[in-house]
């Protein structure tokens, strides 16, 4: 037997969503804004493609973390 569907689920869902398009949207561009104000101090050694690779899947790990509590919370 089929479990019955609740509907605080798709609210939910979309709020956690919306949430993690929005903490990437941040990580974007908090990542934009580090790497010119690196280059604009000449900060090369820092701007490694490596070091904002880092920086930005730093910033994604909030997204699996919120997709797990959307059926706990």
């Amino acid at each position: 037997m089929a479990p019955t569907p609740r509907p605080w689920w798709g609210r939910r869902l979309r709020r956690a969503v919306r949430t993690a398009a929005v903490l990437a949207c941040l990580g974007a561009v908090a990542g934009l804004l580090l790497a010119f104000y690196l280059t604009f101090v000449c900060s090369y050694a820092s701007l490694s493609a490596a070091n904002l690779l880092v920086f930005l899947l730093m910033w994604l790990v909030p997204t699996p973390l919120i997709a797990g509590m959307v059926n706990k919370y």
